[in-house]
């Protein structure tokens, strides 16, 4: 005895609603495979199956540092495929496709750059695909020990950063949260600031086990919570997570498990 499910893909009434016609075929999502795609540099026939795909796509770059992308995109492309589909149906939410390709496009260089940090050695070499990446992804860090290849002096070096004081009237929030593992025992800690560079007051602490995610999204609450408790309205909020930056813009986070 079972359910049967609607013989027609709810989303287009044009094709039955199969595997490989919501995951790869379909406007939106045939889109954000040729989107990413051509940003790793792969190129050749669009496969009429997944299990195709999952046969001709590419398993190594060589000792590439970003060959980890080859792995991850992937997974995360169907994942997010399954999710607009879903908040489509159930929640009559559309989001663009220029809009979710940022939303991916975020949440792949943060899981890279967690993974580049993570490492204590990166034995690969920065090649010719490397260097295409990082054009088409400039906020991919570079792994801070690996193996230097020719091509590494054409990589831009990274700007200096300074602290700057808040703008009269305003008060500046910094925070960052680690975790020792990723999930593993974290910390956390913020400061607030006047427009004069004072501190106002500090928070440090272990929060248990956790991810590096949850241990920033935790602080830079925390933060905030500092604010209001100590009556300031007006707060910059000043952090290296480029998750956090996005739900403070956006109100959404590119992470199932954050939601």
């Amino acid at each position: 005895m079972g359910i049967n499910g609607p013989s027609r893909y709810i989303l287009c009434q044009e094709q039955e609603e199969t595997v490989d016609h919501l995951l790869l075929h379909y406007k939106f999502s045939s889109h954000y495979w040729w989107h990413f795609t051509r940003k790793l540099r792969i190129f050749g026939p669009f496969p009429s199956r997944l299990d195709e795909w999952f046969l001709q796509w590419p398993k190594s770059k060589g000792k590439a540092i970003f060959v980890d992308l080859l792995y991850i995109l992937p997974s995360l492309l169907i994942w997010e495929i399954w999710k607009e589909r879903n908040h489509r149906i159930f929640q009559g939410k559309e989001m663009s496709l220029t809009s979710l390709c940022g939303k991916i496009e975020n949440h792949l260089i943060e899981l890279l750059n967690e993974v580049a940090q993570s490492k204590s050695l990166n034995k690969n070499v920065y090649m010719d695909w490397d260097w295409k990446i990082k054009l088409a992804l400039p906020n991919l860090l570079i792994p801070p020990l690996f193996c230097k290849g020719p091509l590494m002096d054409q990589v831009n070096p990274r700007l200096g950063v300074k602290w700057e004081v808040p703008e009269p009237g305003w008060f500046k929030v910094n925070f960052d949260g680690a975790s020792a593992g990723n999930p593993g025992q974290s910390g956390i800690g913020c400061i607030l600031r006047n427009s004069n560079g004072i501190c106002i007051k500090e928070i440090s602490k272990k929060i248990g086990v956790a991810t590096n995610n949850e241990a920033k999204f935790r602080v830079a609450l925390r933060g905030l919570q500092l604010g209001m408790e100590l009556g300031v309205q007006r707060v910059h909020l000043e952090g290296d997570s480029l998750n956090v930056v996005n739900v403070v813009h956006c109100n959404n986070t590119p992470s199932w498990l954050l939601n």
